[in-house]
């Protein structure tokens, strides 16, 4: 396999300058070109980190946007026999101004392949890709295709023309992208696009509301904003810290503290969800190496935010989030139900300390990230939306190919997830008693996801 796939190499894939393909003899004379190459290796990926991270200066993008989170992802959850990378980078008179993190995902009973997909790197695949299963939470809240700001809008046809070329070569038969977000070039610029597109069926949906913190003024004027029963729910939990029965709140700063304290999160967030009959997000320890390894780089490039909260018992909450260009991404919590503390609710504590922070630290936002919790819009009105996008290229392959996919994955889905809970019964219990507490737990699950709805 070659390092990368080039599409005109040696020549612009388009005008920068026009909205349309020009002649081959007029393109030659044009100084303003735009070329595309597809990334199709591990090394070229990781060569592209220096103009990666330039180009992320450059655009709106987020934490979840940066190299090392990206090549992190691909390295802990992506890389698999059914999945091929595939970065659009598109390049205007050599400089990088658009790098699109794209791969192939292939659903294949035997050697038939049934679809392949192409996805956003970060998003939620999981081990069992090859069969359709795909944990479309993922990890990663926000996800979008970089883009430099000053370029959006002549990048989005040549970036379109790349896309379209990969469909073509590969026979693609989906385009899926999670975690879009209302803010994201993708969102903005691409979507319409492909969505006027009479020769595509592209659908969307809501999948998420991401509730935002802006940074207003100060502190205490951004107190008086909240309602008087959230304002002294934030002011009770900052008080118990001068109480004996309260808490301490501490930074983790040493690099060698970070991987013991994102232990001791583990088990609190573990425990917490077991209890329920829930796996936990680290029921998958790949996720564990992930975010510590992440946790390490943000540390030393000064984005990282990690404070504990510890009462006479010991930990009873800890608080993880990522900064970058003025936004605090809210991103791991974990607290103890039975400390002794716990009344003063040490993890909203904890918030407030990051809230805080990033006033003092001129911040520009503070992202509570995904899920509509009561606590979020306790502290703020303003709410973004993440999306789930799917345009087909191929309708007549699609039909039938489609039903038989989506019937193999809910089958797999299904099986995996209840098996998954199974597990979580039987590492709590025995094998024998595990039979037991799984119909009880399983029938609360859906109690109160139905009580929920």
């Amino acid at each position: 396999m070659r390092d990368s796939s080039v599409y005109n190499n040696s020549q612009p894939i388009s005008d920068a300058s026009a909205d349309v393909l020009q002649p081959e003899k007029s393109r030659r004379t044009k100084v303003d070109t735009i070329s595309a190459e597809i990334i199709t290796d591990l090394s070229s990926f990781k060569n592209l980190e220096t103009e990666w991270d330039n180009l992320l200066e450059k655009t709106e993008g987020t934490i979840y946007s940066s190299f090392n989170w990206i090549f992190g992802w691909w390295k802990h959850f992506g890389e698999n026999a059914f999945r091929t990378l595939s970065i659009v980078v598109l390049r205007k008179n050599g400089r990088v101004i658009c790098i699109a993190p794209l791969y192939i995902g292939e659903t294949r009973i035997l050697n038939f392949s049934l679809q392949k997909r192409l996805r956003l790197m970060g998003d939620g695949a999981s081990i069992y890709g090859s069969w359709g299963y795909r944990d479309t939470y993922g990890r990663s809240d926000f996800l979008d295709i970089l883009c430099d700001v000053d370029a959006e809008d002549e990048v989005v046809k040549p970036l379109f023309e790349a896309i379209q070329q990969l469909v073509n070569d590969n026979r693609i038969d989906h385009l899926n992208f999670e975690h879009i977000n209302d803010r994201s070039f993708v969102k903005r610029k691409l979507y319409p696009l492909l969505d006027t597109n009479k020769e595509l069926t592209s659908t969307i949906r809501e999948t998420d509301v991401c509730p935002t913190i802006h940074l207003n003024n100060d502190f205490d004027a951004y107190l008086m904003e909240l309602s008087s029963s959230s304002r002294r729910k934030l002011r009770t939990s900052l008080k118990a810290e001068t109480k004996k029965d309260g808490y301490e709140v501490s930074e983790v700063t040493d690099p060698e503290e970070v991987d013991n304290e994102i232990d001791i999160l583990i088990q609190m967030h573990q425990s917490r969800w077991n209890d329920l009959g829930y796996p936990g997000a680290f029921f998958d320890t790949r996720f564990e190496h992930f975010i510590k390894e992440f946790a390490q780089i943000a540390q030393k490039k000064g984005q990282l935010w990690f404070k504990i909260a510890k009462d006479k018992k010991g930990h009873c909450a800890t608080r993880l989030a990522f900064k970058y260009k003025g936004r605090y991404y809210d991103y791991l919590t974990s607290f103890d139900y039975d400390s002794p503390s716990s009344k003063y609710r040490p993890g909203i504590g904890l918030l407030t300390h990051m809230i805080k922070d990033a006033f003092e630290n001129d911040g520009r936002t503070v992202e509570l990230l995904r899920g509509d919790e009561a606590y979020k819009f306790d502290l703020t009105s303003d709410v973004h939306k993440n999306w789930s996008w799917k345009v087909s290229f191929n309708k007549e392959r699609n039909k039938l190919l489609t039903i038989l996919t989506d019937t193999v994955s809910l089958l797999t889905f299904t099986v995996l997830k209840e098996a998954t809970l199974f597990q979580v019964q039987k590492n709590l219990h025995n094998s024998l008693k595990a039979l037991l507490e799984y119909p009880r737990v399983r029938y609360e699950i859906l109690k109160y996801k139905y009580q929920d709805d």
